[in-house]
């Protein structure tokens, strides 16, 4: 097999989830784009080193009121693409996984994998640690009830 390498790459995500409309209409597989920099061309990706895809939350996101209780009875599906164009045929591929909310994990942020060297200069990538996650202090309640209580203590 051709070693080949991904041109213009780039990341969407998408959160599947039930919506009531304003007029009380249903829509049980509504689909809600979440921003991961695409203004500002983050989800741009250079696919030959190691990088996590963030995603804000805030009143635009639909992660906003959710919190780490309410994450538990949560029925949801996100879905991460990554699309690119396969230089050496010139063909566009796309690549799709999905995350239910038993598979999100909350207060966690990924461990550092890529490392400097400074006796040589290199950079090392440590790939046994890809899965790796480390705890963050963050709060348990949503963005929005945060929000507000950070609101509250400003008019204090």
């Amino acid at each position: 097999m051709r070693k080949s390498s991904l041109a213009e790459a780039h990341v969407r995500l998408q959160m599947i989830q039930k919506c009531i409309t304003h007029e009380g209409e249903v829509l049980p597989f509504h689909q809600f784009d979440m921003n991961v920099g695409y203004d500002s061309g983050l989800d741009r990706v250079f696919v030959m080193w190691p990088i996590t895809i963030c995603h804000e939350i805030d009143e635009t996101s639909p992660l906003y009121e959710v919190s780490k209780e309410s994450l538990k009875t949560a029925k949801f599906e996100i879905i991460a693409i990554l699309e690119g164009v396969v230089e050496s045929v010139g063909s566009t591929t796309q690549a799709r996984t999905s995350y239910l909310p038993n598979e999100v994990l909350w207060g966690k942020r990924f461990e550092r994998l890529v490392t400097y060297q400074k006796e040589n200069g290199d950079y090392q990538i440590d790939f046994g640690k890809f899965h790796n996650v480390q705890d963050v202090d963050t709060p348990t309640c949503s963005a929005k009830e945060l929000e507000e209580v950070r609101y509250i203590f400003l008019k204090l």
